[in-house]
């Protein structure tokens, strides 16, 4: 996990940091032993593709398991599941 820090927001520092994250976790990705960036949901950043962040191969139960429990997609705060998945 990288966790990149600045004292306000629009700062100068906040896009170089966020590059400098975003080449970091790139280049750890390459070694991590999947085929595509994979991240734990609670550290994703907001620009992984669902995938990437619950599984290609979990994705169609999950999506499941949300119609039934949270149709009315009230648990949607962060990273939330889609209602449909392809």
């Amino acid at each position: 996990m990288f966790q990149m820090s600045w004292s306000e927001l629009g700062s100068s520092v906040e896009e170089a940091a966020n590059i400098l994250a975003r080449e970091l976790r790139r280049d750890f990705s390459k070694t991590s032993g999947f085929d595509d960036l994979s991240v734990y949901v609670s550290y994703a950043h907001g620009d992984e593709t669902v995938e990437q962040i619950y599984g290609k191969e979990k994705l169609p139960r999950l999506v499941s398991l949300k119609k039934e429990w949270d149709p009315d997609n009230v648990f949607r705060y962060n990273n939330s599941l889609p209602l449909e998945y392809p």
